[in-house]
């Protein structure tokens, strides 16, 4: 996964494998998109708190399921990991007083998707 910043003029960015550790201690499920692109929102919150302080930012995310969940503050009752994500990720943002607005983007419109799989 990748995440791509513009802020203050200046553009920041990285990009990560997420663990076979963290794969296997999620819910089994068909696909594990969903959580794969919250996890995208969530890095770049964590990787960037400097830059995301006090700031209201926007995410543009390509996953419904996700961007759906993060916006209601919850997932499907089988979803528990990502309910107990997408509350972390809240109580971070609020911690560090960053407001986010979330959009949708296709995925040939998403600027992240080449980084995440390492096209650059």
């Amino acid at each position: 996964m990748a995440v791509i910043i513009l802020a203050h003029g200046k553009f920041f960015w990285t990009n990560f494998t997420v663990p076979d550790e963290i794969m296997v201690g999620l819910i089994t499920r068909r696909t594990q998109i969903a959580i794969l692109e919250l996890l995208g929102v969530v890095l770049a919150l964590y990787s960037f708190p400097e830059v995301l302080a006090d700031s209201y930012w926007m995410a543009f995310v390509d996953n419904t399921s996700a961007m759906s969940a993060v916006i209601n503050g919850c997932a499907k009752a089988e979803a528990q990991d990502i309910t107990r994500l997408i509350g972390r990720f809240w109580i971070a943002c609020s911690t560090i007083g960053a407001d986010l607005e979330l959009h949708y983007v296709e995925s040939a419109a998403n600027i992240s998707d080449g980084p995440s799989r390492d096209w650059y």
